[in-house]
């Protein structure tokens, strides 16, 4: 994540970074997380062909909704990061 890189060659890891640059790669893991989720959702979808089940639609549905309510969330906490650094 760029914010977390940032942080890092700018300020180093000290005490008074390390919580932030933790946040920063928790943001990165919950998002990766997230991404694969999808990912595999969407190739099961795909050798579901020609048709998907109903079930298997309603379950991209549902990530693309839970994604969709965290992301608010991750913009936040990276937003913090920035101004409380100045970066």
């Amino acid at each position: 994540m760029a914010v977390e890189f940032i942080l890092f060659e700018i300020r180093g890891e000290t005490d008074e970074t390390i919580s932030f640059l933790d946040e920063m790669k928790n943001v990165s893991i919950q998002a990766e997380e997230r991404y694969f989720q999808l990912s595999k959702l969407e190739v099961s979808i795909a050798q579901a062909q020609p048709t998907a089940s109903n079930a298997m639609i309603n379950l991209l549905t549902q990530a693309i909704e839970q994604n969709q309510m965290r992301i608010p969330a991750w913009q936040r906490s990276i937003q913090e990061v920035k101004l409380e650094w100045q970066l």
